[in-house]
């Protein structure tokens, strides 16, 4: 029983790491996302402007 509840534990300790794993991608991945609006905004920009 004992080393069920362990294991239990480690798994629950391996899956915190994952989450805060996606969440930083999450994060980074946001950034990604807004300077790629941003540089598409300015194209568009150029583009009308020409």
């Amino acid at each position: 029983m004992a080393a069920d509840i362990a294991e239990v534990a480690c798994v629950a300790e391996e899956a915190g790491r994952a989450a805060s794993s996606v969440a930083a991608a999450t994060g980074q991945l946001s950034a990604q996302s807004e300077r790629l609006r941003a540089e598409v905004a300015q194209f568009l920009q150029n583009v009308r402007a020409a």
